[in-house]
């Protein structure tokens, strides 16, 4: 791996550890139940869905647009790969938020739930998005 790569790839860690610090040190002055937890989440990636559809004669990701060690910014060029990180951040920061309330309190916060529900709704939107271009998948990854 290359410098470069392997500072993209540190960057979403970072990333990933900020929402994760960020869930943790505001779950004690959260106001979010469980209906806020699905609404928040469903809600943020129909947004999602219909900006990505209706964007996507922007999309430049051609080559690798899941890629975990190339850029992901500007947004403006680099759509699907943002969200792609983005969604995969958030997911996995509230998966860990969960695991960390699972064993500290012994049930889950709806604010970690809800950024895991928003990471899993989001990466949903951006896959759901690119299958529905006349692009499959695989050639998004060849050219």
């Amino acid at each position: 791996m290359k410098i470069s790569q392997a500072l993209w790839f540190l960057l979403r860690v970072a990333i990933t550890g900020d929402i994760l610090y960020t869930i943790l040190e505001n779950e004690p002055r959260s106001n979010v139940d469980w209906l806020a937890c699905g609404l928040i989440s469903t809600v943020s990636a129909i947004f999602l869905f219909g900006w990505l559809h209706a964007v996507r004669s922007q999309w430049h990701e051609t080559e690798r647009p899941y890629s975990l060690t190339t850029p992901f910014f500007p947004v403006g060029r680099l759509t699907i790969r943002f969200w792609f990180t983005a969604a995969l951040s958030q997911l996995i920061a509230g998966a860990l938020a969960s695991v960390y309330d699972l064993h500290r309190y012994g049930t889950i916060n709806p604010l970690s739930a809800s950024f895991f529900f928003l990471g899993v709704f989001c990466l949903v939107a951006v896959l759901v998005s690119i299958r529905s271009t006349s692009l499959p998948p695989s050639s998004l990854r060849r050219q």
